[in-house]
């Protein structure tokens, strides 16, 4: 038998509008419009916390482009240490392997969104390389032990 559940049983956390990527099919206007560091890290922790208190089994971090955020390992690590299962969209272009150690261990899955081949992805995402950009990510998710999924 199935029982309705009294919360939802993932949440996503859109964390930010800003992006780096300028992606022709985008529905965020005004993701180029916002400073950089505009949460409030305590308010989005006490959301975080909130939301594992209440059930909630998995936060999927996503925006705009999340890692523009110095501090996502961070919302990354303490969300995993709450117990919840933790994901990441990102556009993949800014993978690095300080990111990649600081969230190793505490995210289940990296979804990266690739959009066709070389040339159409570079096109479609407007940044100069970002194809290569986003296999480099990828080859240091494996080396880190992050899986990761194609979004």
């Amino acid at each position: 038998m199935f029982h309705a559940l009294r919360v939802p049983a993932k949440i996503n956390f859109d964390s930010t509008f800003k992006c780096n990527a300028s992606c022709a099919f985008c529905d965020i206007p005004d993701r180029h419009s916002h400073p950089l560091e505009r949460m409030d890290y305590e308010k989005a922790k006490r959301v975080i916390e909130r939301a594992a208190a209440e059930g909630v089994l998995k936060i999927n971090f996503f925006g705009g482009e999340p890692l523009l955020l110095k501090r996502m390992p961070e919302l990354v690590r303490f969300a995993h240490n709450l117990g919840l299962r933790t994901s990441l969209i990102t556009n993949g272009t800014l993978l690095s392997e300080q990111l990649c150690r600081d969230i190793s261990g505490f995210i289940d899955v990296v979804g990266v969104s690739v959009h066709g081949s070389e040339l159409a992805h570079n096109r479609l995402l407007g940044v100069a390389n970002a194809y290569a950009k986003v296999v480099r990510g990828m080859a240091l998710l494996d080396n880190y032990g992050i899986r990761y999924g194609l979004n």
